[in-house]
């Protein structure tokens, strides 16, 4: 026995994607019962169990096995070394501010 409606409910069905109303105290479709999501639609407030899809065991990727690698050094002519880079030039002049004193 699937959970009752507490409430009219306009959906669109989940396929056919066509308008649908739902009446207080039908029982929907399970696939149509997981788009209804507001607990005040249901009875006591309580959501339906929702169904979960099954994978068959072919459809399944298989888990990745991690092989260790042995650490190996670099070889020198394979690593990038950082080049230093000249400091910046000003191009202009900073300007400073003087105090103006008064003439005598």
């Amino acid at each position: 026995m699937g959970a009752r409606l507490a409430a009219a409910v306009h959906i669109r069905h989940p396929e056919t994607r066509e308008p649908i109303v739902l009446q207080p105290g039908e029982e929907p479709e399970p696939e149509v019962a997981e788009l209804i999501t507001n607990p005040d639609a249901w009875e006591d407030g309580i959501l339906p169990e929702l169904r979960v899809p099954e994978e068959p065991d072919a459809a399944r990727a298989p888990e990745p096995q991690s092989v260790a690698e042995p650490a190996q050094e670099p070889s020198p002519a394979t690593v990038d070394t950082p080049k230093s880079e000249p400091a910046p030039t000003p191009t202009t002049t900073p300007r400073t501010r003087t105090r103006k004193t008064a003439p005598e």
